[in-house]
């Protein structure tokens, strides 16, 4: 609101409405970036890759220094059209309704088996304090939009080497879909997490998530930090540089279709060189 008053007494007010594009923190860090991106490249037990052509194919390679950096780099992605949703708080918010969410789930891929389940994830992302636009982007990337075997459901007739009453078991998320099996790892974890359909794998998955990322002593509560977990460098969800950002095109998509989404980002800042 904004009053202005004349030399007379006389004032007039105007009202006027904008969209603020978010409320953004800042987390300050001891060292540099160039520190903490060696850290990442010096992994030996589980280093950094990246998808990428080679011999006019797509495969996982270890990443260099320099592609890790660019992933690293905050300035890289802050005034990147979808980028700065890397940054996007993923407690549970406000304002997102079924449709959005659908409307992210939509393909015309008829074997999507997360077609029309926004309220299956809006349901989730309340109970476990997740944010439910998060939850869509995470499954609809780890699961190839809906289609991946271990989304579509896997036959499962052994666990550890055991055998087991068989199941269809679904797992939306990568959830312990190791890099050596994915699909061996991923449908024995569903298994053992009674993951029997598509919901249960939605919510399951969602509680996980939640219990040992976004809302632990770990606060890994943005894409940024599940990847990276500045300054241990440790518990990272993925070992792809380019996972954080993988997922943000579907973010920004969903919150552009909603009208006056609360949006709140939190930005890592390093010591200057």
């Amino acid at each position: 609101k904004i009053v202005a008053t004349g030399t007379d007494g006389t004032s007039v007010t105007k009202e006027t409405k904008f969209y603020l594009a978010g409320i953004t923190s800042y987390k300050s860090f001891d060292n540099t970036l160039d520190y903490y991106v060696n850290m990442e490249y010096s992994r030996r037990n589980s280093p950094a890759q990246i998808n990428k052509i080679v011999d006019g194919r797509w495969v996982w390679v270890n990443a260099s220094a320099s592609e890790i950096q660019y992933y690293m780099d905050p300035s890289n992605f802050l005034s990147h059209g979808s980028g700065k949703y890397m940054f996007l708080k993923l407690t549970y918010t406000e304002g997102i309704t079924v449709a959005n969410l659908n409307a992210g789930l939509s393909t015309t891929n008829s074997k999507n088996v997360l077609l029309n389940k926004g309220s299956v994830f809006l349901e989730a992302g309340k109970a476990y304090n997740v944010n439910p636009v998060y939850l869509v982007a995470h499954a609809m990337h780890e699961s190839g939009a809906g289609t991946s075997q271990l989304a579509s459901g896997v036959l499962v007739q052994e666990v550890d080497g055991k055998p087991v009453t068989p199941k269809i078991v679904y797992n939306m998320y990568g959830i312990q879909a190791f890099d050596a099996s994915p699909l061996k790892s991923g449908s024995e974890y569903a298994y053992k997490m009674g993951w029997t359909t598509v919901d249960a794998a939605i919510k399951g998955g969602a509680e996980w998530i939640s219990k040992n990322y976004i809302n632990t002593s770990y606060k890994q509560d943005t894409l940024y930090k599940m990847r990276y977990n500045l300054p241990s460098q440790t518990h990272q969800y993925a070992t792809d540089v380019a996972w954080a950002y993988a997922q943000t095109i579907r973010i920004r998509n969903l919150v552009d279709k909603m009208p006056d989404p609360v949006l709140y980002f939190e930005v890592p800042v390093f010591k200057a060189k």
